[in-house]
């Protein structure tokens, strides 16, 4: 996981995770958001690139 203008990545297990929520808090934490991340106000998109290169925000999908 790389955070935009941060130079260090995050690895996540996303088979300890039981779905969006817990990846949100998880991901919360190992960048220090400290809770921005998990704020009923948020001024942020978590988003991903999938198997064919298309970026996708995180929910868009159901969580397999």
């Amino acid at each position: 996981v790389f955070k935009k203008g941060m130079p260090i990545a995050r690895s996540v297990n996303l088979t300890q995770l039981r779905g969006y929520d817990e990846l949100i808090h998880k991901l919360d934490q190992l960048f220090e958001f400290g809770g921005q991340l998990i704020s009923s106000q948020k001024n942020w998109l978590i988003a991903y690139t999938d198997y064919e290169e298309d970026i996708m925000l995180v929910g868009d999908d159901p969580w397999e």
